[in-house]
């Protein structure tokens, strides 16, 4: 179980490191990892995000991530086809 856990935690390089770390909680979630949050603090932040206060070439990168993410959820399909689990 340590070395299948190990794999999830080795960052994807496809994608932008944050969508990255949701990446790797989506197919621990199809691979049938359960979660609990241990504490509020992790369900909010401070501050409201404006459109103005992103880089230049956000609205790129966000296309490019929606193409790939759709490829993702597709080897995830092949990876564990018996699990009944989708991001």
């Amino acid at each position: 179980m340590a070395q299948a856990l190990a794999e999830f935690l080795v960052l994807s390089p496809r994608l932008a490191s944050s969508t990255s770390a949701r990446l790797r909680v989506c197919e621990m979630h199809v691979a049938g990892y359960e979660f609990a949050v241990l504490n509020n603090a992790f369900l909010v932040h401070k501050g409201f995000k404006t459109k103005t206060g992103f880089h230049t070439t956000k609205d790129n990168e966000q296309n490019r991530n929606r193409l790939l993410f759709r490829k993702f959820k597709e080897e995830l399909k092949m990876k564990y086809p018996e699990s009944s689990r989708r991001c």
